[in-house]
């Protein structure tokens, strides 16, 4: 039972980064392709960043501590 639910574990995070290169693929071919379509992309993927830097998630805001440090660990 424990080895199964490694393998799946290790199945699961298999596939997370499968998919993650399979979306930055799709939006770099969005980019490439140029257009009003890449531009909103642009702009969405420089949003996001922008929100990520100033300590939003896609949720809301991190929970600050006492210490004015996040409470959610920085996975940079």
């Amino acid at each position: 039972m424990l080895f199964t639910n490694w393998m799946k574990i290790t199945g699961d995070a298999a596939m997370l980064g499968i998919e993650t290169q399979q979306v930055m693929h799709l939006r770099m071919m969005k980019l490439f392709a140029g257009g009003p379509q890449a531009q909103s992309e642009a702009l969405r993927m420089g949003r996001k960043d922008h929100r990520a830097r100033r300590g939003y998630d896609d949720v809301g805001p991190r929970r600050i501590g006492p210490e004015g440090y996040s409470t959610i660990p920085n996975p940079r």
